[in-house]
């Protein structure tokens, strides 16, 4: 139900605001208009906290906040606030870790109640708006009872606030750490290689039971055991996952990209919303899996990712949008089902396309959404299609291909879902790192350039001096007011990062020392005294309750573990010894965490993992204009190894820099294109011919 007269949201910049911007509730944006009418009234606020492409965020404002009798009993009661948790996931961090402790569980809408001093009190989830659960309350009666128990007890709301305000303040200590504790994070290593095996499905792949979400780090851990250790499990355990994902409905099999998680074990029904981090992760993944283990099939992949982020996530050639959304017309996944009977309109069951795209995708068995409808998924491999219908393998694929094409064209003429258009800097610096990683492997140097011109806009439109700011709302159209703040951990840990990448890929000095004044803003804004962590906001953030610390790994690998993988890579390029103490104090500090929950710490034990086994360097010392440079490079930028420690020193750019690094000691002088193979900086003889490069490297 929908007012006439808009809110206060119709104002601010965010999509997920303006969705309930016609919401009879009497919304506030998160600031200090809001948080000082709570004080000045004594009332209580009601937080709500979800995002533009959130399922049962939107079913509770189509049944709640659109409602005028409940939006009427918020008014009455609270200050409420709605915030957008991809522009302020320091909030969302902070009250989601309160209802975990509350509930035992999370999840969006995020709904939490909060005293005028923002201590959270009591909060859930979703909630219905009458009794049709069995031990659930209604959000009236919710909303009435603690209404009114903040003013009739607010001694017993007090305590609840207190209690659950020096919970979310003990997550932000660490315990003091024992000297060189960080060896017990080598023993997590093998802990958490041992966790994924014991929980991977052989049957249809991932680890654990539905839902199933793919971690792509869980799966990259796998990868980097089987190639440096030659373990077979391993590479079994990643690449029967990466398979099943791709064959599954979370992979659009018409357009490319990967849906959020799979509701079953079978990653057959996906929440349909699509969202960049997701895509972002995962595009490496089998980008590097193709290159490791010779797989075609993860390549083609990865080439259709980047061609559904170019059709539909771009803006211009650019940046990154956020997310689609699952729903349209108020059902979830109706964009991309199929009834029967729209199948069969499009192809005539006697046309020869119709047989191979039945086989294939399995329409000759039940419905398998809702039982009405056909997520598609790989139901038979096209090999036994072409068997089964007496085909060559060349002539199936053929009429697959055509009969696709006619699905997709009938599917674009759907209403689309709702693409959320923010420019999130964490998101687009992981897909810059996605690019430049996928790009150099699979030697297509146009995804290079597509990261490298991403770079150019974030810079030009979110670089406020040495800061980040955490979104531009420049691809939205009548954008309103932004509620962007200065960048967090994970903005400026992903930027170091994929400075890193990009100088990777394409060997311009300009981005390693990019990121190395890139680190040293983020360890001066972001560190802990004792420089064994890092918080997720800055010193200066006056609206939070408290500094939390990034450690777990979520949706996304924690900005903890990037900003730790960052400071590897440094040390292992420049050799300057502060990077690394910083990182072995960190790995001391959270060992013992890591040895007692290592599935909720992958990606920094993939640091940790390859702080232990790849310690070698590459350094090749010469002038960009003699012959041999270019010949080194083509060789060297495409080698299979996730962290490459690669450094190419070219003396026509010569940079002060350089002096000081110890890796680069007693290498300067050199007359001729050289490379140095080095093991902790201890190097070989240098190396002048490139093809005894190129033997080196397929002898690994």
């Amino acid at each position: 139900m929908k007012q006439d007269v808009e809110n206060r949201l119709a104002k601010e910049a965010s999509p997920y605001l303006k969705q309930h911007a016609s919401n009879p509730v009497d919304w506030h944006p998160w600031g200090e208009e809001a948080l000082r009418l709570a004080r000045e009234q004594n009332k209580p606020l009601l937080v709500s906290i979800g995002y533009s492409s959130c399922h049962w965020c939107h079913v509770m404002e189509h049944e709640s906040f659109a409602n005028p009798d409940i939006a009427a009993l918020m008014n009455r009661y609270f200050v409420n606030i709605k915030i957008d948790r991809e522009e302020r996931p320091d909030l969302d961090e902070i009250y989601m870790n309160a209802v975990q402790a509350l509930t035992g569980r999370g999840g969006w809408p995020l709904n939490v109640f909060l005293t005028p001093d923002l201590k959270p009190f009591f909060g859930g989830t979703y909630f219905p708006p009458d009794r049709r659960y069995p031990n659930m309350p209604s959000w009236p009666e919710i909303i009435r009872s603690l209404g009114e128990l903040f003013h009739t007890d607010p001694e017993r709301i007090q305590n609840n606030a207190n209690e659950l305000y020096n919970h979310v303040k003990t997550l932000s200590f660490l315990p003091e750490a024992k000297q060189n504790d960080w060896q017990q994070a080598f023993a997590a290593v093998t802990k958490l290689k041992e966790q994924l095996l014991r929980s991977f499905d052989p049957v249809y792949g991932g680890f654990g039971t539905a839902p199933k979400f793919p971690h792509a780090e869980d799966i990259r851990f796998l990868s980097g055991l089987a190639q440096r250790q030659n373990d077979e499990a391993a590479k079994n355990a990643a690449t029967f996952t990466l398979e099943k994902m791709a064959h599954g409905g979370i992979y659009d099999q018409l357009a490319g990209g990967f849906h959020r998680y799979s509701t079953d074990e079978k990653w057959l029904v996906p929440h349909f919303e699509k969202m960049l981090y997701d895509n972002a992760l995962l595009l490496p993944a089998y980008a590097e899996a193709g290159v490791l283990f010779k797989n075609d099939y993860f390549v083609s992949i990865c080439e259709e990712i980047v061609q559904y982020l170019q059709s539909e996530m771009c803006f211009g050639s650019n940046a990154f949008y956020s997310a689609q959304d699952a729903d349209t017309e108020n059902e979830e996944g109706k964009f991309f089902v199929w009834e029967k009977s729209e199948l069969l309109s499009l192809l005539d069951t006697s046309d020869k396309l119709y047989p191979v795209l039945e086989s294939y995708f399995g329409f000759d068995g039940e419905p398998n959404f809702e039982g009405k409808a056909y997520v598609l998924h790989v139901h038979r491999s096209l090999d036994v299609v072409a068997q089964d219908l007496g085909l060559s393998l060349e002539e199936a694929r053929e009429r697959l291909q055509k009969a696709c094409e006619l699905l997709k064209q009938q599917r674009d003429k759907r209403e689309r879902p709702f693409t959320d258009k923010k420019i999130i800097a964490a998101w687009n610096m992981m897909m810059i790192s996605g690019l430049c990683e996928a790009g150099r492997l699979l030697q297509k140097a146009d995804w290079v350039d597509l990261a490298q011109k991403a770079m150019d806009f974030l810079e030009t439109n979110l670089k406020q001096g040495d800061a980040l700011l955490r979104i531009s709302a420049a691809a939205l159209e009548g954008a309103g007011r932004s509620n962007s703040k200065e960048g967090f951990l994970e903005d400026h840990a992903y930027y170091v990062q994929a400075l890193l990448d990009l100088h990777l890929a394409t060997q311009d000095a300009v981005y390693l020392n990019k990121a190395i004044a890139a680190q040293k803003f983020l360890d001066a804004e972001f560190s802990d005294a004792e420089e064994c962590g890092y918080f997720f906001t800055k010193a200066n953030q006056k609206d939070v309750l408290v500094r939390t610390r990034s450690a777990f790994d979520g949706a996304t690998p924690s900005a903890l573990a990037i900003a730790v993988g960052n400071l590897w890579r440094l040390s292992s390029l420049t050799g300057l010894p502060a990077y690394k103490t910083r990182l072995e104090r960190i790995f001391s500090h959270y060992a013992a965490a890591m040895n007692q929950s290592p599935r909720a710490f992958a990606k920094l034990l993939q640091i940790v993992e390859l702080y232990q086994n790849q310690n070698e360097q590459i350094i090749v010392v010469g002038k960009s204009s003699e012959a041999n440079w270019q010949e080194m490079k083509n060789i060297l930028v495409s080698v299979p190894t996730r962290y490459l420690n690669l450094l190419m020193v070219d003396l026509d750019k010569p940079e002060a820099s350089w002096k000081s690094w110890p890796s680069l000691d007693g290498k300067l002088g050199v007359t001729t294109c050289s490379a140095f193979i080095c093991q902790d900086f201890a190097c070989q003889a240098p190396i002048t011919l490139p093809k005894v490069v190129a033997e080196y490297l397929s002898d690994r």
